[in-house]
C-alpha cells in the first residue's frame, strides 16, 4: 500500500527500496510524498470545511439581504459562451496537440 503518513523531503533523499532499485525524491526544495487515500482524504475534509464556510456566508447573506433569497441568477444566456468559445476552442486544440505530440 501506498505511505499511509505524508513524508516531508528537503532536498535529496532516498526514502525507500522497491526490487533492488532505491526510492527517492525531493531534488530541488521542499516535496511532500504521500498515499492517494492520504491525498483524497485531506481534500475531502478541506472541501467539507470549505462548504461549512460557503453556508455561513450566504445564511449572512440571507439575513442582511432577504430580497435576494428568491433572486435567480443565470449564469448563462448563450452570451457568455459566446464570448469566450472561441479561445476554448484554441486552447482545447493546442491541449490535444501536445497530446498527440506526446509532449
Amino acid at each position: 500500500k501506498a505511505m499511509d503518513k505524508p513524508m516531508l523531503l528537503n532536498g535529496a533523499t532516498i526514502f525507500g527500496e522497491k526490487n533492488g532499485h532505491l526510492l527517492g525524491g525531493g531534488e530541488k526544495g521542499p516535496e511532500v510524498i504521500m498515499g492517494l487515500d492520504t491525498l483524497q482524504n485531506m481534500s475531502a475534509g478541506a472541501n467539507t470545511q470549505m462548504l461549512s464556510v460557503m453556508n455561513q456566508i450566504l445564511a449572512i447573506m440571507d439575513s442582511y439581504f432577504p430580497q435576494f433569497s428568491n433572486q435567480s441568477i443565470v449564469l448563462d444566456s448563450g452570451e457568455l459562451v459566446g464570448g469566450i468559445a472561441h479561445k476554448m476552442d484554441s486552447e482545447l486544440f493546442k491541449l490535444q496537440t501536445r497530446k498527440t505530440r506526446g509532449w
